[in-house]
């Protein structure tokens, strides 16, 4: 095969790829490296949803369509993830991200991430997990929001949500074997 059918070939497998990806997305699975493992509802952890939904609260009331829940949510993601950051760096990451938002934007980034920086704090000290994605669908019965969320840094030997993990990896090789 010459080099430009070969570059072709794998231009197609990348796009078919993508489109899949997004169609699982769509069928509500979580894509991710060929190497993550994911587990739905750990045991013993509060749900990420709901603890976005917690966070972003106050600011509801002035959602009007998906279009704006979905910035909100973004926004509370943002400020999570910030809040994680020790202080002295944090500042330097909003900073970096004035640097890309647009116009007025950049004026109104503390005045709206602050706050919801400083409720993540308050409402939830301890939760240290990451948020790496969300998903926002509507249903007749409102929206519905999943997180996907990294776990805690401390699995103790043994626990429910060392053993959910282990089955899920578990899972994830025998399923490796079976494609081979």
């Amino acid at each position: 095969m010459s080099a430009n059918k070969k570059k072709k070939a794998q231009n197609r497998n990348r796009l078919r790829q993508k489109l899949l990806n997004r169609k699982r997305q769509r069928q509500g699975e979580v894509v991710g490296p060929a190497n993550s493992v994911v587990i739905h509802d750990p045991p013993g952890q509060m749900k990420m949803s709901a603890a976005l939904l917690g966070l972003v609260d106050p600011y509801l009331k002035d959602v009007t369509d998906e279009e704006d829940l979905r910035k909100m949510l973004l926004l509370g993601v943002i400020a999570w993830n910030l809040a994680l950051l020790p202080a002295s760096e944090r500042e330097a990451s909003i900073n970096e991200f004035a640097k890309k938002a647009p116009g007025e934007t950049k004026n109104d980034l503390h005045t709206v991430l602050d706050p919801l920086i400083a409720r993540k704090l308050a409402l939830y000290p301890d939760n240290q997990r990451h948020i790496l994605n969300i998903d926002v669908t509507m249903q007749a019965a409102g929206p519905y929001v999943q997180v996907t969320s990294t776990l805690p840094g401390d699995l103790e030997e043994g626990s429910p949500l060392a053993q959910a993990a282990d089955r899920a990896i578990a899972e994830a090789e025998r399923a490796k074997k079976r494609n081979r």
